[in-house]
């Protein structure tokens, strides 16, 4: 890692990309629903197709917005930071009351 990917705040960079984030975070959320469906019923054809796509983009969308969020705080653009986190948080609750 080169010295511009460095941020002041030690032990932190700016090489994550949101994009990335928000890809690993929607599998990360359809793996670990899946494992709690086929440890709740022991089986995966009842799982219900709705509920993982919900859950994979919720989380890809908190993933790739603590990314952004983080990667503003470590360069010190502390505005960018809030409005990554609003975004997060509003990208969540929109799909969240959207796919009922």
């Amino acid at each position: 890692m080169n010295s511009s990917n460095l941020s002041k705040i030690s032990q932190m960079s700016t090489t994550r990309l949101p994009l990335d984030h928000f890809v690993s975070g929607a599998l990360a959320s359809t793996i670990a629903t899946l494992v709690f469906e086929y440890s709740k019923n022991s089986q995966l054809s009842n799982i219900d197709v709705k509920k993982l796509l919900k859950n994979g983009a919720i989380a890809g969308i908190a993933s790739a917005s603590a990314i952004y969020t983080a990667n503003s705080i470590a360069k010190g653009k502390y505005l960018e930071a809030g409005f990554g986190l609003v975004a997060g948080v509003s990208g969540a609750l929109l799909i969240e009351k959207t796919l009922k």
